[in-house]
């Protein structure tokens, strides 16, 4: 279950890290930190999907280690077949077993909301050369508003998370 879409070694993805991290907390703390990313934030489908199951476990009052998340897929029907249970129930210990240091789920979320907001800039850049290329000017200014908006949305979203953990805001300060 190595496979992500980070081209980084596995024990260095930092959705994977921030996933892991969050199953070595208690329920408190792994709901505080649960809600600094979005699923949309991450990448990977799966990480999204576990990210939502640690949500809903720590909504509950339950600590989200993997026997827990993985329990909450199985009784609310996410996974069902044997081989889904073990592909879930595998990647959950993996990324319980690769997760670097547990402390450090604040600055996992920052380095995903900074892969989060890279990767929002990549797909505005595509769009917008897509309309650009085949729609009316109107369409094109339309877009650009939109999408840049979108990306000034995640980018304060972003420097919230950063402020509360107590973070620099690096590129305002450039």
């Amino acid at each position: 279950m190595s496979q992500t879409s980070d081209p980084r070694p596995v024990g260095l993805c930092p959705e994977r890290a921030y996933c892991g991290s969050l199953m070595w907390h208690p329920a408190e703390s792994a709901a505080r930190a649960a809600e600094l990313v979005e699923p949309g934030d991450l990448a990977d489908p799966r990480l999204r999907l576990i990210l939502q199951l640690v949500r809903d476990v720590v909504a509950d009052g339950a600590s989200p280690d993997p026997v827990v998340v993985l329990a909450r897929a199985r009784a609310t029907g996410i996974v069902s077949s044997a081989h889904g249970i073990k592909q879930l129930a595998e990647l959950l210990a993996d990324l319980y077993a690769e997760c670097p240091l547990a402390g450090s789920v604040g600055h996992y979320a920052h380095a995903v909301l900074d892969l989060a907001l890279r990767r929002r800039c990549a797909l505005v850049g595509a769009r917008i050369a897509q309309v650009a290329e085949s729609g009316s000017l109107t369409e094109l200014v339309r877009v650009v508003g939109s999408e840049v908006l979108e990306v000034f949305a995640l980018r304060n979203r972003r420097a919230r998370v950063l402020t509360e953990l107590g973070m620099p805001i690096l590129e305002l300060a450039a």
